[in-house]
């Protein structure tokens, strides 16, 4: 796979913008919504405090439609760690890992996947990279 490491800035407009985990998923574009996910080791702060649904059961390996996961934008303040695969019937597709809080890595056998999230989003680096 090869990925790309997203900073956490947006690179449209003058103001800097932090990039949460909802902005990278909608660059993924509409396979984000149609598949479904699961996630490992998720850390993440909600705006109420409360757990999110959808990442509670993504982060015990069960896929979550991606409507679910999209809806759920008000709630979700920062995820902070962890990774988010996206698969499309049996084939994952996309891997989505937040590193520390401080970036994204997005990772994909698809190049339409990393030139889309490269479009919107500045780039630290590109890379290939070996994950299972």
């Amino acid at each position: 796979m090869r990925r790309v490491i997203v900073r956490h800035t947006l690179t449209a407009g003058a103001v800097p913008l932090t990039v949460g985990l909802l902005d990278v998923l909608e660059a993924l574009g509409p396979r984000a919504v149609a598949g479904h996910w699961r996630a490992a080791n998720l850390i993440y702060t909600s705006t109420d405090d409360e757990p999110i649904g959808p990442l509670e059961r993504a982060n015990t390996g069960e896929f979550v439609p991606g409507e679910e996961i999209m809806g759920m934008r008000p709630r979700v303040a920062q995820v902070v760690d962890g990774d988010l695969e996206g698969y499309v019937g049996n084939e994952r597709w996309v891997i989505v890992r937040a590193v520390d809080g401080a970036r994204w890595e997005v990772a994909s056998d698809d190049p339409a996947v990393l030139t889309a999230v490269a479009r919107r989003f500045a780039i630290l680096d590109g890379a290939a990279i070996d994950i299972e």
